[in-house]
């Protein structure tokens, strides 16, 4: 499972011209979900959206007022710690690839009848673990114009399996054994054509869950 969250000051999401969903400070997170996902992913990713400290100390919940006697200090708060709100907008192309060619490839993202009943599940565990009023929601598989107004800005990546790279070697032989072999662990493609030194990312094992942010 993988995020880009990015810190903003507003964010919303219009469908057919129409705004269906608005936040004001908190974060704006698209979520991509792959084929290997199970409910321990969505798990370790509540968990690390709701903790990940992206705000500075003296960033304040509305209506309170900040305390500008102590210096102002970075990375110090996540959105619980704010009150902050969270969008999340489902976007299946984040695991899209253009490893060989030029068209983007996305083999590695949950099909669409199956990801859409755990995105919700997502959703769901999310709202359980913070407050469910303070998340909010694209429209699963509708063309989406999501206006970001990124604080910073401020953006990070994250995924809930660890990743690691194919070793680089100038036997195609070589190569394309280790691909499949990686494809067998629920990794990449093994339809993918193998190219020399060609760094290749795959998942290895699912992040410690007892990782802190």
């Amino acid at each position: 499972m993988r995020a880009v969250l990015q810190r903003v000051v507003q964010a919303s999401v219009d469908v057919n011209g129409q705004q269906i969903s608005k936040i004001g400070q908190g974060l704006c997170v698209l979520i991509g979900l792959s084929v290997s996902d199970t409910t321990a992913d969505l798990d370790y990713m509540v968990k690390k959206l709701l903790s990940v400290k992206v705000f500075d100390s003296q960033t304040v919940a509305e209506g309170e007022t900040a305390d500008l006697s102590t210096p102002n200090k970075g990375w110090a708060k996540s959105v619980v710690d704010i009150g902050g709100e969270i969008l999340c907008v489902s976007q299946f192309t984040l695991y899209g690839h253009v490893l060989k060619g030029s068209k983007p490839d996305f083999h590695q993202s949950m099909k669409s009848d199956t990801s859409r009943a755990m995105y919700h599940d997502f959703l769901e565990r999310l709202r359980k673990a913070y407050k469910a009023e303070k998340i909010k929601d694209g429209e699963f598989g509708a063309m989406m114009l999501v206006n970001i107004a990124n604080d910073g800005p401020v953006t990070l990546e994250l995924d809930s399996r660890k990743f690691e790279y194919l070793p680089t070697t100038p036997d195609p032989k070589a190569a394309k054994k280790a691909i499949h072999a990686v494809a067998k662990k629920g990794g990449i493609d093994s339809k993918l054509g193998t190219q020399q030194s060609t760094p290749v990312l795959a998942p290895a094992t699912l992040a410690d869950s007892t990782d802190k942010p």
